[in-house]
């Protein structure tokens, strides 16, 4: 089995949850729930880990790709609805997109995994 997708995939969100953590007020601008003060920055953070914790799961669990993409777009759809619920910007359709499509994405290619 080709592993390449679900790789790239670890990697992505290995350096998503690199940049929540060292850089936490750019990452909520990029999740699509940007920070009005500082309280939030610890929620960032731990989205970060989250995100860290799911790229090493995915590469340590590549036999199992396919589950693993699969429990990867609920996380993704999961995003899609805090971020619908909870967005404060004013263009919160690009974060819904990223969101959604990423959904769609992990779906798609747990099917070729």
């Amino acid at each position: 089995m080709n592993h390449l997708l679900p790789i790239l995939v670890a990697l992505v969100l290995i350096a998503i949850g690199t940049v929540a953590l060292v850089a936490p007020a750019q990452a909520a601008e990029m999740y699509g729930v940007p920070l009005t003060d500082r309280s939030g920055l610890a929620y960032v953070r731990g989205c970060g880990a989250r995100d860290l914790a799911l790229g090493v799961l995915t590469l340590a669990l590549l036999e199992h790709a396919r589950t693993v993409l699969l429990g990867l777009s609920l996380v993704a759809a999961a995003d899609f609805v805090i971020v619908a619920l909870n967005h404060r910007n004013q263009r919160p359709l690009r974060s819904l997109t990223i969101h959604g499509a990423g959904a769609i994405a992990l779906l798609i290619l747990a099917g070729f995994s």
